[in-house]
């Protein structure tokens, strides 16, 4: 193979990135950057006031339109994510680049046309701000990012890019993998656990370790139990080695990868337990990642997921007209542990079917042990419908027996119930009774002389209750 000499490297170097690149891959660099067809970029998520708009020199905020999720974008296209925002792009390498609160970025800039026979400008401008990057592998092609003080070929490795003082000080730290830098005639391998910052005129500064990968020592807990409240959560957390933490920062989110932020939490490099106030049921994810004095981020903590659930009643329903409706029920996810009206604890996979009627007294934990228990009325007026038949058999003059049916929504008797009853008009009642079949109620009633109709208020279990107009001469009542 043949070999170039340094000085026509650097001379090389001070040309075209593409001209740059290639010298480079004749020594045996990573490939050149590539020319893209189009120069596109897709916009993966969008969160918050992220503003979007062609290239000119007058640009100013308000000017473009706002970003959305899932459109191409293509060369030119200046991004401004807006104060509590961010949004994601991904490169035609399928690198990915997640942008910060306050960050400005032009996609494949060119201040001008590109020289004849040379491909169009892949080069991405970071203006100011803070960019995320992931890449796509280890084979992908290549793709600069800009800043004033310097250029990183995106790629082959993850990490931080910020850029501050419009560009002119670029701190950058490698998480994963490596990237490539290039600082006006000088060129580098920044390798993962590594950060450096570069600032323009100046000579490159050495390398710097960044904080090692935070681990959970007491992980915040799986599952949590939550009778509908907002529960609070801890962890506690410490750095591997010798590594030491200015600060921490606590993210917490609905989803894996860190786009629907709940929090953002920074702690003093002293605290190491984290304290998370009034979650409200639902799945989260929690990192922690270590800031050192410089602001320089290391990797991640691993995430943990912490589930609040508390179970939830579903009401039931009896459709007008319809023979068989839906049971109330309590749904309880799964790997809970859940006892129903003094029952033990159990497994739960599913649902608790209601009796209607009647309130309810659930008790759910996280472990059979039911050290975390949490406790859970559910009130007598969410647990049904309660299907009722009334009947009236005279047995003679001025006497007969009053008859209660209760059943449920799909039909089923319901017994073992308190039933009361009182009528106006001077009707006169003994106690309802259950008879010898489940879920019937019997009772005898007397009717004044020359009264023959009555309203017959009837209590459920000291809860639930329904009025009935009956007569002496009518059997049935609706």
């Amino acid at each position: 193979m043949k070999r170039i000499a340094l000085p026509l490297l650097t001379s090389l170097m001070l040309f075209t990135p593409a001209a740059a690149a290639q010298a480079l891959s004749m020594v045996g660099g990573p490939a050149a950057p590539v020319a893209l067809h189009a120069s596109e970029a897709r916009v993966t998520w969008v969160r918050g006031a992220v503003e979007v708009s062609p290239t000119t020199p007058t640009h100013s905020a308000g000017q473009g339109r706002a970003l959305r999720s899932g459109e191409t974008l293509e060369r030119g296209a200046r991004i401004r994510v807006g104060e509590g925002a961010a949004a994601e792009i991904t490169l035609s390498n399928g690198t990915t680049l997640a942008l910060g609160e306050r960050t400005q970025l032009v996609l494949f800039a060119a201040s001008s046309a590109p020289p004849p026979g040379q491909p169009p400008s892949t080069t991405t401008t970071l203006q100011r701000g803070t960019v995320r990057v992931t890449a796509a592998g280890a084979n992908a092609p290549l793709i600069p990012l800009a800043t004033t003080a310097t250029t990183v070929f995106l790629g082959r490795g993850d990490g931080v890019i910020h850029a501050g003082l419009g560009g002119h000080i670029t701190r950058i730290a490698a998480h994963r993998g490596r990237m490539r830098i290039r600082a006006v005639t000088r060129e580098y391998i920044l390798r993962a656990g590594n950060g450096i910052l570069e600032e323009f005129g100046r000579p490159r500064p050495p390398f710097r370790q960044l904080p090692a990968q935070p681990a959970w020592t007491t992980p915040p807990p799986a599952r949590v139990v939550s009778s509908g409240e907002p529960v609070d959560v801890t962890g506690a957390f410490a750095l591997r080695g010798t590594s030491v933490a200015a600060h921490w920062n606590v993210e917490v989110a609905r989803d894996a990868a860190f786009r629907e932020v709940v929090s953002t939490e920074r702690l003093v490099g002293t605290q190491s337990r984290w304290n998370g106030r009034s979650l409200t049921p639902g799945s989260y994810f929690v990192r922690v990642t270590a800031v050192d004095t410089d602001q320089f981020e290391g990797l991640p903590s691993p995430v943990a997921r912490v589930v609040v659930a508390a179970p939830r009643v579903v009401t039931g329903a009896l459709p007008q007209g319809a023979e068989v409706g839906r049971l109330a029920r309590v749904e309880v996810p799964d790997g809970f542990y859940c006892g129903l009206d003094g029952g033990r604890m159990a497994a739960t996979n599913g649902a608790l079917r209601l009796v209607p009627g009647r309130a309810h007294h659930l008790r759910c934990a996280t472990s059979p042990d039911g050290l975390d228990v949490r406790e859970i009325t559910v009130d007598a007026t969410r647990s049904g419908p309660l299907v009722h038949d009334v009947r009236v058999r005279s047995v003679g003059l001025g006497e007969g027996v009053l008859a209660v049916r209760l059943t449920d929504a799909e039909g089923r008797e319901v017994p073992y119930a308190d039933v009361s009853v009182t009528a106006d008009r001077g009707v006169t009642t003994e106690v309802l009774r259950e008879a010898h079949e489940r879920g019937a109620y019997t009772a005898s009633v007397r009717w004044p002389r020359g009264v023959t109709r009555a309203r017959f208020r009837f209590v459920i279990n000291g809860a639930e209750t329904f009025e009935q107009e009956l007569s002496q001469d009518v059997t049935e009542g609706r």
